[in-house]
């Protein structure tokens, strides 16, 4: 399988989990109830459920058939774990054929107030930031899958759809 068609599968499957999703989470400080979606899910939480529609909407997309998991050791780093792997050419998930890394990006924060914690998400070089730059260095280090990817995403809210 391409990129290409790789985040063609993300992107379909991102819409659908958001649509269908009935996990909620709460906030922390308040325990107000979140709506259910996408923006609220905890990163594991939606790539489990991302890989669910996956397979049940695209069956024929993995050889073999049992040939993805989440949350999958890298070898020799310690506690750190692949979000996503999964083979489309008949590869065991031993060396599976692609592994990918997900990275949600959240502009604005839990409390509706902006936050600045979407820059080092993404581009911070130091670990306690977890950022989409550290897992790719990782990658490079630590190769999981014979192709890799680090998948980011974010949301926009419009005033409206606030309101």
């Amino acid at each position: 399988m391409k990129l290409e068609q790789v985040l063609e599968r993300f992107a379909e499957g991102l819409v659908a989990v958001d649509s269908s999703t009935t996990h909620s989470s709460a906030n922390q400080r308040t325990g107000e109830i979140y709506l259910p979606g996408v923006k609220t899910l905890r990163e594991p939480v939606f790539v489990e459920e991302l890989i669910n529609w996956w397979r049940s909407k695209y069956e024929k997309d993995f050889n073999p058939k049992s040939a993805s998991a989440i949350e999958v050791p890298y070898p020799d780093v310690a506690r750190a774990k692949c979000d996503l792997v999964f083979s489309t050419d008949g590869s065991s998930l031993d060396k599976p054929e692609w592994a990918i890394e997900v990275k949600h990006i959240a502009l604005v924060g839990n409390n509706g107030k902006n936050n600045d914690y979407g820059v080092p998400k993404i581009l911070s070089p130091y670990l306690k930031d977890r950022s989409l730059i550290h897992d790719i260095k990782r990658m490079q280090e630590h190769r999981i899958g014979q192709k890799q990817a680090v998948i980011g995403y974010c949301f926009e809210y419009s005033f409206k759809t606030c309101d």
